[in-house]
């Protein structure tokens, strides 16, 4: 279930949080939130769909190896300014599924 990622009681959930790198570019996390352990979860949303003569398996390995470089430029900037530990994860949409990198 990933109603925690949703969960409207947690007063760190962000959605569409914007973030400013060292080269004043900014940069939008689709959902942030540091749960109940004090991980800092960086979770992206990716709409895409498998293609038909592909697994679901492959799919998430196709989408996490995409989009990996972008996830880790976001846990730079988080890692910057708290010491929480981070987690980084897709959220692929189209097959209901949390893709921690």
């Amino acid at each position: 279930k990933l109603t925690w990622v949703f969960t409207p009681d947690n007063p760190t959930s962000k959605s569409e949080l914007q973030i400013t790198n060292a080269k004043q570019k900014i940069k939008v996390v689709d959902r942030t939130l540091v749960d109940a352990d004090g991980v800092r979860w960086l979770i992206d949303f990716k709409t895409g769909s498998p293609r038909k003569d592909q697994s679901e398996e492959e799919f998430i390995k196709t989408m996490t190896e995409r989009y990996r470089e972008q996830l880790e430029g976001y846990q730079a900037l988080f890692a910057a300014i708290e010491p929480n530990p981070i987690k980084m994860a897709l959220l692929l949409t189209d097959i209901n599924k949390l893709a921690v990198l």
